[in-house]
């Protein structure tokens, strides 16, 4: 499923701008990038238990 098609899913589920979003198992960061594209008022918190992921994801800006 492409990232369009995975939005309005959780949009059909709820998801609202504005939110406080945890992404568990959020890997290299790449639906969290989206989810803080099309989101910018809420607040996504990334968590994965591969520290090297992580690492990709905060040295392309996507988690502080």
């Amino acid at each position: 499923m492409g990232w369009r098609q995975e939005f309005q899913k959780y949009q059909t589920f709820g998801l609202r701008d504005g939110m406080q979003i945890l992404d568990l198992g959020c890997g290299p960061g790449f639906v969290t990038a989206h989810l803080l594209a099309a989101l910018p008022s809420a607040t996504v918190t990334a968590l994965d238990i591969d520290a090297d992921l992580l690492g990709y994801a905060r040295m392309v800006e996507l988690v502080t």
